[in-house]
């Protein structure tokens, strides 16, 4: 058993102890004063008696407290474990909606997944990256290469990396730069299925990659 006043760390918690200390979380900001059981489970989709159970070990752990019929409530070490577990959440949910651009409720999914799984050296050079990325010069114009965009979006066709033979090779296929293209069908193994201008194209993936376009709601806004 740990004693009440011993720090725990993440490494000391399950996955799915993780899962209840970040609902707490999240939950209690949304009620005010903590949360009760019944709440909880409903949130986690679990049935209440398993719930008893991780909360217990979490009450043992030092992480929450719940007097009988009472709310359960983050210690202070709970509440800093439960904000790191959120920060990194939302951190791995914006690189993969905005640098892997999946939809939303799918990286949500992959964020929960993924957050209990990634070693800390892992998640720093994650962050750091983000970090990169939105301060990189090269990345302020907003495009994305071609594979990353999604069935049904559109963009502006910024530019071609690799040089003279990229632009050749567009101009060959009637493609320019400053060109609206829409993606027809992206199946992220087989061509990238286009429509720019009456022209329906395949492009494949190598030369997907490098081109890059601008998200038709960059567009608008420029």
């Amino acid at each position: 058993m740990h004693e009440a006043n011993a720090a725990a760390t993440l490494d000391d918690l399950s996955s799915t102890q993780q899962d209840y200390l970040e609902t707490v979380y999240f939950l209690s900001a949304a009620n005010g004063d903590g949360v009760h059981l019944v709440r909880l489970a409903e949130r986690l989709g679990v049935k209440p008696p398993s719930a008893v159970d991780v909360i217990a070990r979490l009450k043992e752990s030092g992480l929450v407290t719940q007097a009988p019929r009472d709310a359960i409530k983050l210690t202070p070490q709970g509440r800093v474990l439960a904000e790191q577990l959120a920060t990194r959440h939302e951190t791995l949910r914006h690189f993969f909606t905005e640098v892997l651009r999946l939809p939303h409720d799918v990286a949500d999914a992959e964020a929960c997944k993924v957050e209990h799984a990634l070693g800390p050296e892992s998640y720093d050079r994650l962050r750091d990256f983000l970090e990169h990325v939105d301060e990189d010069s090269l990345e302020q114009d907003k495009t994305v290469p071609l594979t990353m965009m999604n069935k049904g979006e559109s963009g502006v066709l910024v530019r071609a990396v690799g040089g003279a033979g990229r632009a050749a090779r567009l101009a060959a296929m009637g493609m320019r730069i400053g060109e609206t293209i829409e993606v027809l069908q992206n199946s992220r193994s087989g061509p990238v299925m286009i429509r720019a201008g009456n022209s329906r194209l395949a492009i494949g993936r190598g030369l997907a990659t490098s081109l890059h376009l601008r998200p038709q709601s960059h567009a608008d806004n420029t």
